[in-house]
This record gives C-alpha cells, sequence and structure tokens, in this order.
C-alpha cells in the first residue's frame, strides 16, 4: 500500500528537516513524501533541497495559506492513502506509517486516526497535552469531538468524493473536513489506539495570538453544518479537558531516552498491535476453545510471530492465559518454539499457583471454623470448579466471605499476628505470598434500597447458586462502573451460565428484584457474540451498543484502570488537581454508563461525594 504524507511549510528552516527526517526513517517501504513550500526567505528552502530525490514532490510558490498548500499537495499525490505531516511536527516513531497501513487492509477502513502528543516548542521530550482520540461514534461528533487532524489518514480515492479542504478558512477547514468526513459521510472509519504524532505547540491552531480567530471559523463552520454554533465550541472545547489532566508518568516532564524508547515499545505492544492489528476474532477463537474444547467451524489463522506475542500479552492483561494457552495447544498452530515454551512454563506456573492457593483456602477456613466463625469462598476455586479445566483458570488472591461470627474476626487476625488494613467494610492482609480478602458479605451494591433487599436474600439463603451467579454479575457491574474489569470475570459468568445447575425463571427473578436486567442482558450479548453459544439466559441477549460499551471498557479499560488512576493521582501534587480530576473522571463514567445501570451510576456518584465531604468512600 502506497502512502502520500503531504508537508507544507513557510519559513520553519528550524523545524522542518525534523518533520522530513522522521518520514524517511519509516520502515514502511513505499512512502510518497510530498513538500509544498511557500516560497520560504528563511533558508528553509534550502533544508528541503539538502534531502534531494528522496523528497517525492518539491513545489515552492507562494501561496494563500496553509489549506490552499495542502490542497496543491493532495492534487499531487499518487498513493492509496493520504495524510499530514506539518512543518512542525515529527512522527511518533519509525514504525508509524506501517502500522497505519497494516491498520487500512486488516479492517477494510476508509480513514484510519490515531493519537498525538503535543510538546513544548523548545524542548519535544516534555510533554504538555496528551491526545488519546478515542473510538469513534457518530454521537460523538454531534457533540463537538473530533479525533486531532494531523493522526487522520483517509484513502485518496475517498478524499476526491469528500472533497478537498475549504479555502475561505485560515485557521479551522480542518474543523469542516473532519465534520463532512465524520458526520455527512458514512465513511467506514477506524481507530488506531497508538500514538502517531508530536506537535510542537505554538504551530498555527496552538498560537494563542489566533484562538480568537480559531473560534470564529469553528463556530462559522458548525452553523454551516447545522449546529448551534457556539454551543458546539464549547463542547469541542470541553473534550480537550482530559488531555490535559491525562499528561502521566509515561509522557509527563522530560523523558530520557531510555524511558522513550521502552515507552514506545510499550505503546506499540499494548496498544495499537494488540487492540487494532491483530483481530479480537483470532483472540477469541483460541479463548473459546479453551473454554469450552470445542468451537463451531474451524478458523482459518495466519499469525506472525509479532502477532503471538501480543495475543499472549492481551491473554495475560484480561486474565486469561491459562485458558487462551490450553486453547492454541487444541490446534496445529504455534509460535515459535522460544514463545511456546514461554506459554507450556506460565501454564505451569498458573497450575502450581492453582494448588497452593487451594491449600491455602482450606487452611483458612479450618482456622476461621476452629474460632467459631463460619466462612466460604468466594470467586477462586468455588467458581473454578466449573471451568472444563479448574487448573487453568487464572488464580488471584482468596476472597473469603464470613457468614456468621464476623465481629470475632479481628480479634482472631490480632492473635494470630496477622498485620491487615480496612478496604471500605473488608479486611485484607499478606499471607505469605498469598493476599487474603475477608468481607461480611458476597457483595454489596451502591444503591441502599437494592442493598438492604440484597442483604436480606443473603441472609435468608433460599436462593442457592441462582443468587451465587446473581452475585458475580453485580461484582462486574460494580467494577464496570468503577475500574473496568477483565475478561477473567465474564468467563466466571460464562462458564456458571453453561455449566452450573440453574433454574433460569429462578436466576430470572433474582434479577429483576436486583435491578440487574438491564446491564446482564448487554453482559450475555457480549458472551454471545464473543463466547459462543449455548448458554441458559434468563433473558435475550442486547446487543448493539450497550454489547459495544462493555467491549470497550473491556478492552480499553481492563484491569489496568486503577493502577493507571491511581498512578496519576500520585503525580498531581496540587489538590485542586486531583480532586477535579477524580471528579471528571467519576462524573463522565457515570454518565457513559448510566443506560445500562441508571440508579447504580446516581447512587455511585452520591457515593463519591459523601466520602469526599464526610471521609467515606473512596
Amino acid at each position: 500500500m502506497k502512502i502520500s504524507l503531504i508537508t507544507t511549510c513557510y519559513n520553519r528552516r528550524a523545524t522542518i528537516g525534523q518533520a522530513i527526517g522522521s518520514v524517511l526513517a519509516q520502515t514502511h517501504p513505499d512512502i510518497e513524501l510530498i513538500v509544498v513550500d511557500g516560497a520560504s526567505r528563511d533558508g528553509s528552502l534550502e533544508v528541503i533541497r539538502s534531502y534531494g530525490n528522496r523528497i517525492g514532490r518539491l513545489l515552492s510558490e507562494p501561496d494563500h495559506g496553509m489549506y490552499e498548500a495542502i490542497n496543491k499537495g493532495l492534487r499531487l499525490a499518487t498513493g492509496d492513502v493520504v495524510g499530514l505531516l506539518h512543518s512542525d511536527d515529527f512522527l511518533f516513531d519509525r514504525h508509524v506509517v506501517a502500522d497505519i497501513a497494516a491498520g487500512f487492509e486488516k479492517t477494510g477502513a476508509d480513514l484510519v486516526y490515531g493519537n498525538g502528543l503535543f510538546v513544548d516548542a523548545r524542548d519535544t521530550e516534555r510533554v504538555v497535552r496528551d491526545w488519546v482520540s478515542g473510538p469513534y461514534r457518530r454521537w460523538k461528533v454531534a457533540c463537538g469531538w473530533l479525533p486531532l487532524h494531523p493522526t487522520v489518514y483517509i484513502r485518496r480515492e475517498v478524499m476526491e468524493k469528500v472533497g478537498v479542504y475549504d479555502e475561505h478558512y485560515k485557521i479551522a477547514a480542518d474543523t469542516d473536513f473532519l465534520l463532512r468526513c465524520l458526520y455527512e459521510r458514512h465513511l467506514r472509519v477506524a481507530y488506531l489506539d497508538r500514538y502517531v504524532v508530536r506537535m510542537r505547540m505554538g504551530g498555527l491552531s496552538t498560537d494563542k495570538a489566533r484562538r480568537r480567530q480559531m473560534w470564529r471559523e469553528d463556530v462559522e463552520i458548525y452553523r454551516r453544518h447545522g449546529f448551534p454554533g457556539v454551543l458546539l465550541k464549547l463542547l469541542k472545547m470541553g473534550w480537550k479537558v482530559p488531555q490535559f489532566l491525562s499528561v502521566n508518568k509515561l509522557t509527563r516532564g522530560r523523558v530520557d531516552e531510555g524511558t522513550r524508547l521502552q515507552a514506545t515499545e510499550t505503546l506499540l505492544t499494548c496498544l495499537s498491535s494488540t487492540r487494532q492489528l491483530v483481530p479480537l476474532s483470532t483472540f477469541f477463537y483460541f479463548l473459546r476453545l479453551g473454554l469450552w474444547g470445542e468451537t463451531p467451524g474451524e478458523e482459518e489463522v495466519s499469525l506472525d510471530e509479532g502477532d503471538w506475542q501480543r495475543l499472549f500479552a492481551l491473554s495475560r492483561e484480561q486474565a486469561v492465559s491459562g485458558v487462551w494457552i490450553d486453547g492454541v495447544s487444541q490446534t496445529a498452530c504455534r509460535p515459535s518454539e522460544a514463545l511456546w515454551t514461554q506459554c507450556i512454563f506460565h501454564l505451569l506456573h498458573i497450575e502450581r499457583m492453582n494448588v497452593s492457593l487451594a491449600r491455602a483456602e482450606k487452611a483458612w477456613l479450618d482456622r476461621l471454623t476452629a474460632r467459631g466463625i463460619e466462612a466460604e469462598v468466594f470467586k477462586g476455586s468455588s467458581v473454578a470448579c466449573w471451568y472444563r479445566k479448574p487448573q487453568y483458570r487464572s488464580y488471584g488472591d482468596i476472597d473469603l466471605v464470613v457468614r456468621r461470627g464476623w465481629e470475632r474476626v479481628e480479634a482472631f487476625l490480632r492473635e494470630a499476628g496477622y498485620v491487615y488494613r480496612h478496604e471500605e467494610d473488608s479486611l485484607a492482609l499478606q499471607d505469605g505470598r498469598v493476599a487474603v480478602e475477608l468481607h461480611p458479605c458476597r457483595e454489596s451494591v451502591y444503591n441502599p434500597f437494592v442493598n438492604a433487599r440484597l442483604q436480606r436474600m443473603l441472609t435468608a439463603d433460599r436462593w442457592g447458586v441462582e443468587l451465587y451467579v446473581a452475585c458475580l454479575l453485580l461484582h462486574v457491574r460494580r467494577h464496570v462502573l468503577s475500574y473496568g474489569i477483565g475478561l477473567k470475570q465474564v468467563c466466571d459468568v460464562a462458564v456458571m451460565l453453561r455449566r452450573a445447575p440453574l433454574d433460569e425463571s429462578k436466576l430470572a427473578e433474582v434479577l429483576r428484584r436486583l435491578h440487574l436486567v438491564r446491564f446482564s442482558r448487554a453482559l450475555f450479548g457480549f458472551m454471545e457474540a464473543r463466547l459462543g453459544e449455548g448458554f441458559r439466559f434468563p433473558f435475550p441477549p442486547l446487543h448493539g451498543r450497550p454489547e459495544q460499551l462493555l467491549e470497550d471498557i473491556l478492552f480499553k479499560d481492563g484491569y489496568r484502570l486503577k493502577m493507571e488512576r491511581e498512578a496519576l493521582s500520585a503525580g498531581r501534587r496540587q489538590a485542586w488537581m486531583r480532586i477535579g480530576g477524580n471528579a471528571c473522571f467519576w462524573l463522565v463514567r457515570s454518565v457513559r454508563l448510566w443506560r445500562l445501570m441508571p440508579g447504580e451510576a446516581f447512587f455511585f456518584l452520591c457515593h463519591k461525594v459523601a466520602g469526599r465531604l464526610f471521609g467515606r468512600g473512596h
């Protein structure tokens, strides 16, 4: 696939060389670099000409602004795909164009976009803004969202239909262009979740002296497209607030060479490649084989070593690596001998740890029973027994639910010499290599009225395995609302829905009583789409937006979100920044999930406010 990159320049001698160099360093073999110079007078043209025939096309003549220059470059382009790189900017790393080309080929998209970093004009290792665009949704465009323009790449044949940039605008024609692409035309759009470009602050659109002109042009453009201009401009600005709050340890401040290379490698492996370049269908094909031992039809799999590494990394990230490796073992597909050996040793480690945890669970139950404390294991081995191969379920901590004698637990721990800590209503401690949590109940919810009903149902102890499954669903929902989930939690519910002796009408009644129906239906939709058939759902699965929302949370948040949020808060020294950042995060998350769990989302916000005002919650 041939990629045409267009760079416009006017009196940018200090930066044009770095922009061109970042293109010439790309690993993609077929790049057409077109440089359009506006008759610079500062020596820029000499810098450009020093690259000789390594530049595909060079045009130097006076123009009436950046967008006229871009349009000239577009008319010269001959590539299958076209993109822009301004003279103040440079590509994030050597693999950007190759990843973009692979994104087009594997998704069949008309337009691909990614993320970008705004950096200090003098010190390009100091990140000022972290623009993570996020997945495309047409409704988001109608609410002011747009991707970062220099990360957008579009097929040339589609560009010819959409039209070039409107030269009437001098600074915001990209807003008009993106609205045509992402709202008025129904293009196939793909989000490449990786950094594409570093942009120097102080360019045409980031110069403070010209922001007033940008305001006027944006408002006019939104009105021309039928939107309330001022409101959409304000909403557009609102989408940018997290860019200033999310500059974390990976990108904050000066980055030394080693850290920068490590960050680049991490982003390439964990973001771009895992989520975009390897189809999730391949990942789930192996996971289904590991869960059920069979899958309808055989999928054709063609993976290189990099693909295998990314799939293995994704399985570990989602805490389903044991089941996934077992699925791979049932096919003729294999990674390299070195990676497969690593997988086998990883599987053996999971098996050994599960044996150790089973012993530790029994020992803890015996100790508690000896003190007159009645307890049970929640999740862990009590769920693993429903797996096809329980020993391959990824291990975690030991969750013990105290059914009777909670008031004696702390005294027992002190006498036994354990150092423990309070985590809301629970107690947590470290027993050698094993993390142990003791809970006064299986589960709780933020809605106080539903929580009272749940605790009565747990005390009555007449709902059996159906209430146990409902508690697993409540646990998943709580993590979705707060810090994201991993596939292991979804698989726990899936194996019980498929293998446990459930009374569907009884389970339906439990879910209704606990206001779990809509969330459960969305989760059932995800299971049916990704984990196969054969489930005994008490309600019809819900497909479409709710199912996609859960998938986005799984693969955008996962288990890492809590660590990322804690690291971000720790990096903010001023209290108002921590409080404001957390408040924005929880508010946006609650609004985002409102339709799936309206009552719980409302009381979740109340819980967070109470925790801030009165010292309760987290």
